[in-house]
């Protein structure tokens, strides 16, 4: 249907997001591709048609828009304001919800709902109700002024959490609060369940998506301003999202992230410490050494040298000396390499450290294998694998030696 009303192939990138927004209804698909064509938001480019602002939302044309909002209208202003505040909920939405929402009475709520029912712009689910087309719910939401939207989203977030905090497993629609604050009227309350919805999705190993909660996390902190008690989370935030970036081989942000976290000055009390400082400069270390940038890594490897001390911060220490010999066998170096994992080892021997024994005998068997001396190379090898194992994390799951 876009071939036939462009006149030509559209890209995937332009049927998406209007398959998102119509499902497929013919008559929504014609008047999208019709509008996109009088405003000038698609162009032929490449033989495909596509959209001119790829980083701007659809929008639904006026005339779809109105006509949607009329059927609305049409059934009275008690289930057009039902309707609204079901709108900002979500496409699907509980009674309970709704219900903390609305300003009506539960008989008046129920019947705006059967109304709608009728009027076939809702379905009926297993929990609940479901906007029966998402053009429906989109043109609900787009009538609102910003500042009763607003006002529904913090509305919708308080009644959430007013009902799962009675509940016996607590609050667990962190993703739902994040998303409902931060647009609301009272954004500071999203902060600490973005907090944990970056959490939640990191503990499963969605690096992408925590990564995206957390730094929609770290643009909150700057627009609501750093306290003590929030300097210690941009802190601790900074640095996932370092660690995280690492791990989608996003170099770039990910040492901006690190060196970040490492430039944060004392505020209100609040200072990180030393070994700290040391681990998020290694951070930017690994990073920069996986692209080959050693130049870049060898600055962040000095300064991470500066910061820790061999008696108070032994564990860091044993971390930074690891480092360091990565940094050697990536310039060839490779006796240096040997030389500093054989530090490394034994600074963690003496700290009873499993884990960065097994980094270090990781090191010592590149090293030797570098250097010629296999058979040292294999048993080194095999002490690292007796301590390590086979159960390895899958945020370690890359060689940044290879």
């Amino acid at each position: 249907m876009l071939a036939q009303e462009l006149g030509g192939e559209p890209a995937p990138a332009l049927v998406a997001p209007i398959h998102d927004l119509t499902e497929g209804n013919p008559f929504y698909v014609q008047e999208m591709a019709r509008a996109l064509l009088k405003d000038g938001r698609v162009e032929a480019r490449d033989g495909l048609w596509q959209l001119t602002m790829h980083d701007q939302p659809l929008q639904l044309p006026a005339g779809l828009s109105g006509l949607l909002h009329e059927r609305v209208t049409r059934l009275g202003l008690e289930v057009e304001g039902t309707l609204t505040a079901a709108a900002v909920i979500g496409r699907e939405f509980s009674f309970d919800i709704l219900r903390g929402v609305v300003v009506l009475s539960e008989g008046n709520v129920l019947a705006a709902l059967d109304a709608a029912l009728v009027g076939r712009l809702l379905d009926e689910t297993e929990y609940g109700y479901r906007f029966r087309h998402p053009l429906i719910r989109r043109a609900l939401y787009d009538s609102l002024s910003r500042v009763r939207r607003a006002r529904l989203h913090g509305q919708t977030g308080k009644t959430i959490e007013a009902i799962q905090s009675r509940q016996p497993g607590g609050i667990q629609s962190t993703e739902d609060l994040a998303f409902h604050y931060d647009l609301s009227d009272r954004r500071d309350q999203a902060l600490p369940y973005l907090m944990q919805a970056g959490q939640k999705a990191a503990g499963l190993y969605a690096f992408e998506v925590a990564s995206d909660y957390f730094e929609r996390a770290l643009a909150l902190m700057e627009a609501l301003g750093v306290d003590a008690e929030r300097a210690a989370q941009r802190w601790m935030v900074l640095e996932s999202l370092g660690w995280w970036h690492t791990i989608l081989a996003n170099t770039p942000q990910a040492v901006r992230r690190f060196n970040q976290a490492a430039a944060l000055q004392p505020s209100n009390g609040w200072q990180p410490a030393r070994r700290d400082r040391a681990r998020v400069l290694r951070g930017a270390v690994m990073a920069l050494i996986t692209v080959g940038d050693v130049d870049a890594a060898e600055a962040h490897l000095k300064a991470a040298l500066a910061e820790v001390d061999e008696t108070e911060d032994a564990a860091e220490y044993a971390h930074v000396l690891y480092n360091v010999a990565q940094f050697h066998w990536h310039r060839g170096e490779y006796q240096q390499a040997f030389e500093a994992a054989q530090q490394s080892l034994g600074v963690a021997e003496r700290l009873n450290d499993s884990a960065a024994i097994a980094r270090a005998f990781e090191m010592l068997a590149l090293a030797c294998h570098s250097l010629g001396e296999w058979q040292n190379g294999l048993r080194f090898e095999a002490q690292r694998a007796t301590l390590a194992g086979s159960g390895l994390d899958v945020t370690e799951a890359f060689d940044v030696h290879l």
